[in-house]
């Protein structure tokens, strides 16, 4: 099938029957396809956690150690990137829920993060 133009003729393929919409697609299909994309949770378990425990609630728990935390651990504790944590530590820790979020240099140069007692 050919649509013609007056300079040129463009040929238009035939649909393929081949191709099946999501809805034509087997149960089975479906199910093999997500269950292949699924990325397993870090498991991370302090006495604070259980598992209904959200990933704030770890960050929180870290963040009132004594010792803090450091961008490793909080990253091994919710399974976010760097960028991520660092984004919740602005955006919600600081800003949204309002704490005191202070982060000094440890001995060997690696940043700890903590909360401090006083509120912003």
């Amino acid at each position: 099938m050919a649509k013609t133009t007056s300079r040129n003729t463009i040929s238009v393929p035939k649909k393929s029957s081949k191709l099946r919409t999501r809805s034509q697609t087997p149960e089975a299909e479906r199910s093999t396809m997500s269950q292949s994309k699924t990325i397993p949770k870090p498991h991370f378990e302090t006495p604070a956690t259980g598992p209904q425990t959200t990933k704030a609630a770890r960050c929180i728990y870290l963040l009132r150690q004594s010792g803090g935390a450091t961008l490793q651990e909080l990253m091994a504790a919710t399974g976010w990137q760097a960028h991520s944590v660092r984004g919740f530590l602005s955006g919600t820790v600081r800003r949204k829920m309002g704490l005191a979020l202070a982060s000094t240099p440890g001995e060997d140069n690696v940043r700890r993060y903590h909360l401090t007692g006083e509120a912003v």
